[in-house]
């Protein structure tokens, strides 16, 4: 299949699901050089439709992040663009957010079955990446991304904490990366 045959199909996904923060917007970029004689070239420009909305990833995700492969990678790569909120880090994860995943996966050529996702999601819980607030919504860790500026993320650091102790579980063996 033609990449940009993808893309686009891509970004009607996106548009399909009236997801505010992705709104596609359009580029103009090179395509194509045109001989017009002496040795004068001029380029032929076209449209692109690109999704705005950035939104950052710290340097430590890469610890994080290093060893996720496979589902449990794109799963993550999913749920940080279509689902968590850029100011709380949180997001839901329930058999909607499955079902969606699964459709997008059929889009690039990928197929899961739900238990499959539903077991890369307890690897991103494993490796301390996301964190189960209670049934159906988890939160990042802020390590990875959340927070508007430097002081909302260092609030969501406190509050991740904070979190795992109301979960009862170590603050250090459950905050920082583990890689096996």
């Amino acid at each position: 299949m033609v990449n940009k045959l993808i893309h686009s199909r891509f970004v009607k996904f996106c548009e399909e699901r009236s997801i505010s923060h992705l709104v596609p917007k359009a580029v103009n970029r090179a395509v194509e050089k045109k001989a017009v004689g002496d040795g004068v070239e001029n380029l032929g420009f076209a449209d692109i439709r690109v999704l705005n909305k950035a939104f950052p990833i710290y340097p430590e995700a890469l610890a994080y992040l290093f060893k996720v492969e496979g589902c449990t990678k794109q799963l993550f790569m999913y749920l940080l663009i279509f689902h968590v909120d850029r100011g709380t880090g949180q997001f839901k994860f329930n058999t909607s957010i499955i079902k969606e995943f699964l459709d997008l996966c059929k889009l690039f050529g990928e197929s899961y079955k739900e238990d499959s996702v539903k077991q890369a999601m307890k690897n991103l819980r494993k490796m301390n990446v996301v964190l189960n607030l209670k049934r159906g919504l988890n939160m990042v860790n802020p390590m990875i991304t959340g927070g508007t500026n430097e002081k909302a993320r260092q609030t969501l650091i406190k509050e991740y904490g904070f979190q795992l102790l109301q979960n009862g579980q170590d603050v250090v063996d459950n905050f920082y990366p583990r890689y096996k």
